[in-house]
């Protein structure tokens, strides 16, 4: 199969999941920041567009980390946002929060600057996704259910405003941090001499920001967008509903 080199990251990812690990290996984008051609993204990288196609091309073979959720029912793909996503990650949080402090309170002194913004960062990105999944699960996601339970019924119902731009921007904002805790820990490399604790709180970011990537591609690109398109079918003459 040939992959369209016009088509945006999120979309080759969304059609294709295979693909998302061949993105992951080279450091590219495809939640947030997923909204680009990837012939841009070839050169944004200083990748070779053909050698990255053959990558992309070749991984179509390979058995996909996530289903194809596009077809499936949209309380299915919530619950599997929820347990497969939700449930985790107080609790990694918390063990980063801890090694984050830990890190600072015994590598402080020789690195102050970088060390106490990390671990700032890292208590600012779990206060707000605790209070961002707390938000999708009381609000968002019942809304999206409610709307799918009316849309297949047999009479028309008032399309729900589900608030999407609000949860698509503090999407924005976690990438952002994330963003910053990468560059803060030069792309998750620790120090040659870091101890055991040192290069476990780097181990625990890297797979953090592999996790979140999931997490909030399959919310951005999947469940929101077939979410909006129900309310804008269920809407009087056509209308969408609002997104905020």
């Amino acid at each position: 199969m040939k992959i369209d080199p016009t088509l945006h990251v999120a979309d080759l990812v969304t059609r294709y999941p295979a693909t998302l690990r061949v993105f992951q290996r080279h450091g590219i984008e495809f939640c947030c920041g997923g909204r680009k051609p990837l012939e841009l993204v070839c050169t944004a990288h200083g990748l070779e567009l053909d050698e990255l196609l053959a990558e992309l091309e070749a991984s179509l073979a390979e058995p996909a980390p996530e289903l194809d959720w596009r077809a499936r029912p949209l309380s299915e793909l919530v619950d599997h946002i929820v347990e497969r996503y939700h449930r985790p990650l107080p609790e990694e949080l918390e063990r980063i929060r801890r090694m984050a402090d830990r890190v600072l309170e015994r590598h402080g002194a020789s690195d102050p600057e970088r060390l106490h913004r990390l671990a700032e960062v890292v208590r600012e990105l779990s206060a707000e996704l605790e209070r961002h999944l707390f938000q999708e699960e009381r609000a968002l996601f019942p809304a999206i259910k409610a709307l799918e339970a009316e849309s297949l019924g047999s009479e028309a119902v008032p399309a729900r405003p589900l608030a999407l731009e609000t949860f698509e921007q503090e999407h924005d904002e976690a990438g952002r941090a994330l963003a910053e805790i990468r560059a803060l820990t030069a792309n998750f490399r620790p120090p040659a001499d870091a101890c055991n604790t040192y290069r476990g709180l780097y181990d625990a970011l890297a797979r953090l920001e592999q996790e979140m990537h999931l997490h909030v591609h399959l919310e951005n690109h999947v469940l929101f967008p077939r979410a909006a398109q129900i309310g804008t079918e269920r809407s009087p003459a056509g209308a969408a509903p609002p997104r905020a």
